[in-house]
């Protein structure tokens, strides 16, 4: 994925899981290249979120994209927020 950063990357986007083949992504690993490089990092965890542990701090997640219908069974859905940038 390194050799894929170039000055002019502005986001990072991962696909949690497949919802084909079921491969979880390495989000933590990446999440912290996204750091080292001062990238956000976008998780789509439509396939994740409720059936998987997300922490958008631990995983060094900026934006976390999900669905409530899937995993999280229902309309009544949680969110979490996290600023970009320094300051944190």
């Amino acid at each position: 994925m390194r050799k894929n950063i170039r000055g002019n990357t502005k986001l990072i986007v991962f696909t949690h899981a497949s919802n084909v083949l079921g491969t979880i992504q390495p989000i933590r690993e990446i999440g912290l290249i996204a750091e080292k490089f001062g990238i956000p990092f976008l998780v789509d965890s439509a396939q994740t979120a409720g059936a998987y542990p997300i922490d958008m701090q631990k995983e060094h997640i900026s934006l976390l994209a999900f669905t409530g219908h899937k995993s999280l069974l229902g309309q009544q859905v949680r969110v979490d927020w996290q600023s970009i940038g320094k300051d944190k």
